[in-house]
């Protein structure tokens, strides 16, 4: 069956058309007669076709260009964008900016940025911000200089580069403690690490697992550090003192002290512009005289954060220190070592403290006192939580009126700190009402209490809407229960609980389960 076109009625079998009736020819010229009529006809069909194809091809051509200005005109929301505004939503793609974690990955924040599109390469590459931290991965040689794989260096420098005049942050990973074979054999791959470029400009610098000659070998002790307000390393005395020197705008500092015989003498380290200052490490652990020493010897610090031993030294009275605003005491890691932390505070008197953390439990005969001399308001706590009565748990929290969060090892059963935040109370039972300003909780369960001891989620969900409820007491925000990885964890919401935490999530409670270390397993 030919083909017919719609538009200009064109036959499909053109071949057929042309054919000529040859009764209509002499006999002795049919043959030419017919070819004859068969070309005309062809040239009439050329001429028809070609005539009709310029005038479709006109059409298309001008349809391709109307298509192209409206696809032109269509412009996708994100694009729309300010390139300023998106450069600040680039920045908020860092797990934390500037703080030197960004490690270089094609999956992650800013490299996965530049592969996009070409206008969101443009933008991040002229994102100064975007380029100020990063974490390298370091390697220990046979003749112990700290070594890179090879493009790193380059890597460095061009990764930098694109942060212009920003102050830089970095963070140094030591992985190889120790030479081995496979850095024998990569030896060739490899380029010994050299930072002296770049340590005028570092305001972060942290360097996890060096030892004293790779740390001298990256940074010379009367190498000047004009802009590092924040370091983290492990050293001797001698070295910190250096730094504190070199390092005239140092302001936060975590120092773990590579082992000496003697006690450090905090005269050789001292500064007056040191505000927060962390000696969680193991060693060395201070007694509680010592914690006195550093208080005096950095006079400006707002954080402290150091091991406590069992040694305590008892003063005529206690001394006064009015910038101290966050104090976590830690434990000494010593098998058997019965540490009582929270009977340093007997030595302080802390009028603007705000947040307290203590790897046990508060005692309430060293708490009130403090709390009464100090006259502070502490909105942040963390501790343990002892006793398995319900007014044990009133006496150590009851102290805290002004508390907004608090964060708890618990090792009685959950229903006694339920109890002890409630609101109700009966006439059989009465319960004084404390923690009213409490907005964020977090519990970690662990211990025979985890063991034995089930969380009743309809208790939770009920004194959640009683505390909402209730004219003295502030909402609770935020509830997160961390089960102890020890644990055998089986207890979870049940469907009808389920239904009402979920209704509370509806309205803005954040309410989480974690078990160990496999993170968020309720309401995910």
């Amino acid at each position: 069956m030919p083909l017919v076109c719609q538009k200009c009625g064109h036959r499909g079998d053109w071949y057929a058309s042309t054919s000529l009736d040859n009764s209509r020819i002499p006999a002795g010229d049919a043959p030419a007669a017919l070819q004859r009529a068969a070309l005309a006809k062809i040239e009439i069909e050329i001429a028809r076709f070609s005539t009709y194809s310029g005038r479709y091809i006109s059409a298309l051509k001008k349809q391709r260009k109307e298509v192209g200005m409206q696809l032109e005109s269509v412009v996708y929301p994100v694009l729309s964008i300010p390139a300023e505004i998106t450069s600040l939503i680039f920045v908020e793609c860092l797990n934390l900016p500037n703080s030197g974690s960004t490690r270089p990955s094609n999956r992650r924040a800013p490299l996965l940025l530049t592969r996009v599109c070409r206008r969101w390469r443009d933008i991040a590459l002229s994102t100064c911000d975007l380029w100020t931290s990063l974490e390298i991965q370091c390697l220990n040689t046979s003749t112990n200089e700290t070594a890179v794989p090879r493009g790193t260096l380059h890597g460095l420098t061009t990764w930098f580069g694109r942060a212009q005049a920003r102050p830089l942050a970095l963070i140094l990973r030591n992985f190889q403690t120790a030479f081995g074979p496979q850095i024998q054999d990569a030896a060739e791959q490899l380029d010994i690490l050299d930072i002296s470029v770049i340590l005028p400009r570092l305001w972060r610098l942290e360097m996890e697992l060096f030892d004293r000659e790779q740390f001298q070998q990256l940074i010379p002790l009367d190498n000047p550090l004009p802009r590092l307000q924040s370091f983290s390393a492990s050293l001797h005395d001698t070295d910190l003192a250096a730094i504190l020197k070199n390092a005239p705008l140092l302001t936060e500092l975590s120092w773990s002290r590579i082992s000496e015989d003697r006690k450090p003498d905090f005269r050789r380290v001292a500064s007056n512009l040191l505000t927060k200052l962390d000696l969680s490490c193991e060693r060395p652990f201070f007694s509680a005289a010592e914690v006195i020493g550093i208080l005096r010897n950095f006079p400006s610090l707002s954080d402290l954060t150091c091991v406590v031993d069992r040694h305590d030294v008892d003063y005529p009275a206690p001394l006064t220190f009015s910038n101290l605003r966050a104090l976590r005491l830690r434990r000494e890691l010593r098998f058997g070592a019965h540490v009582p932390l929270i009977r340093t505070l007997e030595l302080l008197t802390l009028p603007h403290l705000c947040l307290l953390e203590c790897d046990s439990s508060l005692n309430p005969d060293v708490v009130h006192p403090f709390l009464s001399r100090s006259s502070c308001l502490i909105r942040e706590v963390k501790c343990e939580l002892t006793g398995h009565r319900t007014v044990a748990v009133w006496r150590q929290l009851g102290s805290f009126p002004s508390l907004d969060t608090l964060d708890l090892s618990l090792e009685v059963p959950f229903s006694r700190l339920l109890h002890a935040i409630d609101t109700r109370s009966d006439e059989d039972d009465p319960s004084p009402l404390i923690l009213p300003m409490l907005r964020h909780l977090t519990i970690t369960y662990h211990g025979n209490a985890a063991r034995r001891s089930p969380i009743i989620y309809s208790d939770i969900v009920d004194i959640v809407n009683r505390r909402r409820a209730h004219q003295e007491t502030v909402e609770l925000k935020s509830v997160h229960l961390v089960i102890d990885e020890g644990v055998d964890w089986e207890w979870y919401p049940g469907d009808s609980v389920a239904a009402d935490l979920r209704r509370l999530l509806a309205r803005g409670l954040d309410f989480t389960i974690r078990v160990g270390d496999e993170g968020v397993v309720w309401p995910d």
